[in-house]
C-alpha cells in the first residue's frame, strides 16, 4: 500500500521509459494507477499491526517491507541513487526494499517493527545491512514467505509507533 499517492497527471514516468513500452497508466481519468509520494515517518519508531494466520494448524511466515526513495521507482532517479526501472533483476533493480521477517501466529497477536530492523535482500546491490531513509517512505508491503502452503493470514490496525 502507498502511504501517501496523488491520481497522475498524464506525465512521463520512469518505469514507462523501459523497452517494455507503457506499463503505468499516468491517465487520472482511468482511476486505477496513482502516483506514490514520500512520506516522513522520522517521528515513529517502526510499525504496529495486529496479525494472524487463518489456518489454525499453521504459523504463516511473513516479511514487513517498506519502500525508500532508493528502492521503487518513483524516488531518486536512477543516477542519483534510486533503483533503475527498466531492470528487473540484478544490480540497481526495483523492489529491493528493506524488510523484516515476523511469524504470524494462529491467535490474532500485536506485532512491533522497528524500521532499523528492516533490511534488503541484497539482490539490487544494496549492502544487506543498510536500513530505510524514514524521512521518504513510499509503500508498506506484506510478502507471504517460503514454504507456501494453502495461506490465509490476516492484518488489521495498521500504524506507526513511537
Amino acid at each position: 500500500m502507498d502511504l501517501i499517492d496523488i491520481a497522475p497527471d498524464g506525465g512521463d514516468v520512469p518505469v514507462n521509459d523501459c523497452d517494455a513500452g507503457a506499463i503505468f497508466d499516468v491517465y487520472a481519468d482511468a482511476g486505477d494507477s496513482f502516483i506514490p509520494l514520500p512520506f516522513d515517518a522520522t517521528g515513529w519508531t517502526g510499525i504496529q499491526f495486529w496479525a494472524k494466520s487463518l489456518r489454525s494448524d499453521f504459523a504463516q511466515p511473513v516479511y514487513v517491507q517498506v519502500h525508500d526513495e532508493t528502492t521503487q521507482p518513483f524516488g531518486l532517479a536512477f543516477d542519483a541513487g534510486g533503483c533503475n526501472p527498466c531492470n528487473s533483476s540484478g544490480i540497481g533493480a526495483c523492489g529491493d526494499g528493506f524488510q523484516a521477517r515476523v511469524v504470524f501466529p494462529t491467535d490474532w497477536t500485536q506485532i512491533r517493527v522497528p524500521f532499523g530492523s528492516m533490511h534488503p535482500q541484497g539482490y539490487s546491490g544494496s549492502s544487506t545491512s543498510a536500513v530505510p531513509d524514514i524521512s521518504k517512505i513510499y509503500q508498506l508491503n506484506f510478502q507471504i514467505t517460503a514454504p507456501v502452503p494453502p495461506f490465509d493470514v490476516a492484518v488489521a490496525y495498521i500504524e506507526l509507533y513511537k
